[in-house]
């Protein structure tokens, strides 16, 4: 082998262990966007109401912490976003338990997509809780003792909260009333816009 021929077979070599490590580290950027299955996140987050970070931390590793600076909030002081494989993220919102840093769940939110704020205007005292799912199926419905609500994360960027009240009569669920949360009023209007689904 000539003097040439081993430059060039090491020059070929450093070439092919360059590309080999870039891909690795294409590869490893790859998996922290790790997609986890939403039976398998719903399964996980909706078992026990006292959850804490570090418990989930050990079985979905993969999620961004966001602290939440707000001096009206009482208990709500982070939120984790995981990515959803059938599409869309899945948040999960934390409080700081007895002013300790072990952070507790508070509740969890699964959104698909983005719904369309022209198509939530459409909706007026006629409309129907179901009627509000076929135009968000990933409106989050919240039972209360009196009333239920369900919340929208619209493309505008705002939370919408539509009211509802039961008709005994045909055991439907009517909108009282359709609106723009507050902070204050839900989790949702927490969530940054670079965390959008």
């Amino acid at each position: 082998m000539t003097i040439q021929n081993k430059i060039t077979f090491v020059f070929v070599f450093l070439l092919i262990m360059t590309l080999f490590n870039n891909s690795c580290i294409a590869s490893n950027n790859m998996e922290n966007e790790q997609l986890y299955s939403i039976d398998k996140l719903k399964a996980f987050f909706e078992k026990d109401d006292k959850l804490s970070f570090e418990e989930s931390c050990l079985s979905f590793p993969d999620c961004s912490l966001r602290t939440i600076q707000d001096d009206e909030v009482i208990y709500t002081t982070a939120y984790s976003v995981y990515n959803v494989a059938e599409g869309g993220r899945y948040y999960v919102f934390w409080y700081n338990e007895n002013e300790t840093n072990n952070l507790i769940k508070l509740q969890s939110y699964y959104i698909k997509h983005l719904t369309s704020a022209d198509r939530l205007a459409t909706i007026n005292h006629q409309s129907t809780i179901d009627d509000v799912l076929q135009i968000d199926p990933s409106a989050c419905v919240v039972m209360y003792s009196t009333y239920s609500a369900s919340y929208s994360l619209a493309d505008d960027g705002n939370v919408y909260v539509v009211i509802y009240h039961h008709k005994e009569a045909d055991h439907v669920n009517y909108v009282s009333s359709i609106g723009v949360c507050n902070s204050n009023e839900c989790a949702l209007c927490y969530i940054l816009r670079e965390d959008y689904p």
